[in-house]
């Protein structure tokens, strides 16, 4: 039984289209990390005076809030925004710690330039690096694939983060068809392998869309592969992967199998970032 007393932590991800919370327990060392995650929620960018009462339902169920620590790629207004509704909670200066990129976490070195990466990305890697560690057999060769406002395809190979590409998500894709030409429609993903040539507008927009994302990942799969001489397995998350996913399987089996090649080993993720956020906090 965990003691109300003690309170709980907050922990943030402000992202471009929502605020993603867990409160945790930090204070009880014999707890899994599973066990110390208290409660999730997801508020949209619109609404984050829903904080607040996300806020009081947890004081209610958890005790005082202790301290609360984020990252954000939202911009100043979202931050402050949060601050704001924090601060009426949480009595300080600076109610709200926003952690920065660093050159090395949980033992994982970052090779990336420090001033660029989005602090949402680096975290979203440590999250994937501990789920790796944790639960795939051979963890140091692997691709975290977020597929959110933006696809980022990031590269991991023992315990160095190489870097990775970025690209337009699946909903900037649908978007700027729709936006960016007079007639074509908005679609969404069908959680099939795409169709290789439709013969209408819907799906050749669905299966164009899947194509492109899916062919950029099995291209960062392959050059993988040629630089080390490893299958990475791929640890996904976002939104938008239930319609690529399908995709990606297929695309691989069909380059794998003539080079007989192992199996692809694809991990699911919810909430990396908060992950990795939660493990840094742990190892600090």
């Amino acid at each position: 039984m965990i003691d109300r007393g003690l309170g709980y932590i907050l922990l943030l991800d402000s992202g471009n289209t929502r605020l993603k919370c867990r409160a945790v327990s930090l204070f009880h060392p014999e707890l899994s990390f599973q066990e110390q995650i208290l409660a999730e929620t997801s508020i949209a960018n619109d609404d984050i005076d829903q904080l607040g009462v996300v806020l009081q339902d947890y004081q209610q169920r958890f005790g005082q809030l202790v301290h609360v620590y984020g990252v954000s790629v939202a911009g100043e207004a979202i931050q402050k925004h949060c601050e704001a509704v924090v601060g009426h909670v949480v009595d300080t200066a600076s109610p709200i710690t926003w952690l920065a990129v660093m050159q090395s976490h949980l033992g994982l070195q970052n090779h990336y330039a420090l001033d660029q990466i989005g602090k949402d990305r680096w975290y979203g890697v440590l999250g994937a690096y501990t789920h790796a560690l944790a639960q795939v057999s051979g963890y140091s060769a692997f691709l975290y694939i977020s597929f959110g406002t933006a696809t980022t395809i990031d590269a991991v190979i023992a315990q160095d983060y190489v870097g990775g590409v970025i690209l337009p998500g699946v909903q900037l894709m649908q978007r700027s068809l729709f936006q960016g030409t007079a007639q074509l429609p908005e679609v969404r993903l069908p959680h099939t392998p795409a169709i290789a040539f439709p013969k209408a507008t819907y799906a050749a927009i669905e299966a164009g869309i899947a194509i492109a994302q899916a062919g950029a990942v099995m291209r960062q799969v392959q050059k993988f592969y040629r630089d080390y001489q490893r299958v990475p397995s791929l640890l996904v998350s976002g939104g938008a992967r239930k319609g690529v996913l399908a995709e990606i399987q297929q695309a691989y089996q069909e380059w794998a199998e003539p080079l007989q090649l192992p199996p692809l080993k694809l991990i699911e993720l919810e909430t990396p970032v908060l992950d990795g956020i939660h493990q840094v906090l742990l190892k600090s």
